[in-house]
């Protein structure tokens, strides 16, 4: 269910060093999420630290004519642990997701672009 209250504001939970390399990924996706899908926009809805039932994506992707739904989360500290808690999450709430690791993405915004590019479902 979407918060309409909510929506367009702006969540900030940390400002440590690899909050803009973060913040600048979450809008690299999103600028190539629209991009991808531009002449269909209107069937797309894209939303940054969207909530689910306790579980915050970094960008979710909802495509209404094919009914996808896309987790993008943007994760430099992954372990087996955090990969396997949402694996179950997203399992549990039925939607597929899109790790992407910071770790290997590129501080270079061209590279990020298509770092980015090439993960986008």
């Amino acid at each position: 269910m979407t918060d309409w209250n909510n929506l367009f504001k702006i969540r900030i939970r940390n400002f440590d060093d690899s909050f803009n390399l973060h913040e600048i990924t979450k809008l690299v996706v999103l600028r190539n999420i629209y991009l991808k899908y531009k002449k269909k926009i209107n069937y797309q809805e894209i939303y940054t630290e969207y909530e689910f039932k306790g579980k915050i994506a970094d960008v979710f992707h909802l495509n209404k004519l094919t009914n996808t739904k896309i987790a993008y989360e943007c994760q430099s500290m992954i372990s087996p642990k955090w990969i396997k808690e949402t694996n179950q999450a997203y399992d549990k709430l039925e939607i597929e997701w899109v790790l992407i690791d910071l770790n290997k993405i590129s501080k270079n915004i061209d590279q990020m672009n298509k770092q980015v590019r090439e993960l986008i479902v």
